[in-house]
């Protein structure tokens, strides 16, 4: 399962959104909190393109996370992957890439 990285675009932002919308629906109707609506503005107005990396698989997005760089830390924001493609260690090979990151950074 290779896979590739690349900056977002505005353009990438619907894509980003359903992928959003689609790992968080279930535990969110679980607490009774779900609201699609509510979820595409909150990311929508928040949604920095040069601080999201793109998670991709045969040129195709399943994924994706914000970082920022604040002093000497490094900061996750968002790290969200389509549903159907979880549990197959993408998740761990991102959290892997970042720490790497972190490391070569100095970053505590």
């Amino acid at each position: 399962m290779p896979l590739s990285f690349r900056t977002a675009v505005a353009s990438d932002l619907e894509k980003l959104i359903s992928i959003r919308i689609a790992a968080m629906k279930e535990s969110l109707e679980n607490i009774g909190r779900f609201d699609s609506e509510r979820a595409r503005k909150r990311f929508t107005s928040r949604f920095k393109p040069e601080k999201t990396t793109l998670i991709l698989r045969d040129d195709e997005v399943i994924g994706f996370y914000v970082l920022f760089a604040i002093d000497n830390h490094l900061w996750l924001d968002h790290l969200y992957i389509d549903p159907d493609i979880q549990n197959n260690g993408v998740g761990s090979a991102v959290m892997t890439q970042i720490i790497d990151m972190s490391c070569e950074k100095n970053c505590l």
